[in-house]
Parts: structure tokens; C-alpha cells; sequence
């Protein structure tokens, strides 16, 4: 593997990068799952998928629930806020269905999804994953630490003795990690640190099928056009289970 592979393999691409994920990984993996990160409750021992909290607040189509979850989590945006100007996405904003998302939120004690870094909440299926391709040992970074930690599937099982909630034993400086990968690159999954509420799974043919991810994770299949910026292309791709078409 060269040098460039290892720094692909090692890092997700950056929302500058406008090359589709499929042509960034090429030569490490073959097919990238963008999984969709839950909304939780404070622990983050209980989790709804988006289609769950979709169908409840009468969320019009895939891409409406994905576009208003992502500027609510990430932006800061609620269905209180009056002046939608700055907002570059302002004309995606749906400010009924977040008031219908925070009304369920509240019902259900329930937060807005982690976003820019690799959700607790998933990390077992993260270490289901890994087990499942064969993985070993693994590495895990994060953009602003300049080296590796090394990990195993275990530590990414490991829970809150308390409340039995996912506590993976992953944290580089007090910071979850971006990407985590197997030694064997058969699987990276990593996480844009910048206004994402989804972790991109890139993977080899050769384990796709054990790995199961659709089954997994709430989320969809990379096209040969999708870029980082995937919410921009999301009328092209097939919505998870429990969606309509966007």
C-alpha cells in the first residue's frame, strides 16, 4: 500500500474535497454505507433511527427529515429562530417539522444526534462490524492529534457500569475519534468533524456481505457521483427502509 493509500485509509476526505467517495478510497475499498447517527437520550443507552422520528412528526420525505436533523444539530437552528437569513440552507428549513421534532424530543427525553465525530451510541455496532469482517487490532484517529491510539473490538463494547450505556474506550485527548480502521484495511469508518450528523463506512467487496451493514445502521449506499457532501446528491440515492423516496 502506498503512502497516499495509507493517508486515505487513515482520514476521511474534507468537505473541499469534490472528487466522489467512491474515486477518494480507490484502491483501499470498494463501496462506501453512509450510516445515519441516532437521535439518544442523555446516555445514550436509548436511540431512535431518523425514519423512527420521521414517521412520529410527519416528516414529508427522506430528504426534509435529513436537511432539518442536520441544521437543528449542527447550526443551531429551531424552529424559534426568526430570522433564517444567515443560513446558506435557509430554503431547506422546515420549521413546522422542527417544531414537531422538539416537541417529540421533549416527550421522549431524547437529544439531537451527535454530530462531527464518531457516535457513541453506534459503537457497538462499530464493534459488531469489525468482529464480523475479521478485524484484530485497530487504529483510531482524530484530525486535531497527530498520532494514532491503538484499540481493540472490545474497547469499542465497553459500557457505563451505571446505566449499561455504549462508553467506548476510544478517546484520544478527551476527543472521540474521527476514524477508526482495522489493520487488515478491510473496513474504515470515518466521520467529517464539520456540520455532520452521518459517518461514512468504506469497505472491500470481500467483506461486504459479512459485514452487514444495512442491517446495522439506518443509512444508504454511496453513488458513483456521491461526495462528501452527500445531502447535496440525496435525490439520486435510494432512502433506508421507512422512508419514501426523497
Amino acid at each position: 500500500m502506498t503512502g497516499d493509500l495509507e493517508t486515505r485509509r487513515r482520514s476521511a476526505p474534507w468537505l473541499s474535497d469534490k472528487r466522489p467517495v467512491l474515486e477518494y478510497w480507490a484502491g483501499c475499498y470498494d463501496r462506501v454505507f453512509i450510516a445515519l447517527h441516532p437521535f439518544q437520550d442523555a446516555q445514550r443507552a436509548r436511540t431512535r433511527t431518523l425514519a423512527e422520528i420521521g414517521r412520529r412528526c410527519a416528516a414529508p420525505d427522506f430528504a426534509t427529515m435529513v436537511w432539518t436533523t442536520m441544521l437543528m444539530t449542527c447550526a443551531g437552528v429551531s424552529s424559534r429562530t426568526a430570522d433564517l437569513a444567515p443560513f446558506r440552507f435557509a430554503h431547506l428549513i422546515d420549521q413546522d417539522l422542527m417544531a414537531r421534532i422538539e416537541a417529540f424530543q421533549d416527550d421522549e427525553g431524547l437529544s439531537p444526534p451527535d454530530c462531527d465525530a464518531l457516535p457513541s451510541a453506534l459503537a457497538p455496532a462499530f464493534a459488531d462490524a469489525f468482529d464480523a469482517v475479521g478485524a484484530d487490532g485497530l487504529s483510531a484517529a482524530h484530525h486535531q492529534v497527530e498520532a494514532c491510539r491503538r484499540l481493540t473490538v472490545a474497547d469499542l463494547r465497553a459500557r457505563d457500569r451505571r446505566t449499561g450505556a455504549p462508553s467506548p474506550n476510544w478517546r484520544m485527548e478527551g476527543r472521540r475519534p474521527n476514524v477508526l480502521h482495522d489493520d487488515a484495511c478491510r473496513m474504515l469508518i470515518a466521520c467529517q468533524p464539520m456540520d455532520c450528523v452521518e459517518t461514512m463506512i468504506a469497505i472491500r467487496n470481500d467483506v461486504v456481505e459479512s459485514a452487514a451493514l444495512d442491517r446495522r445502521f439506518e443509512g444508504l449506499w454511496a453513488g458513483p457521483h456521491t461526495t462528501v457532501g452527500w445531502m447535496n446528491d440525496i435525490a439520486r440515492l435510494d432512502p433506508p427502509a421507512g422512508f419514501g423516496q426523497a
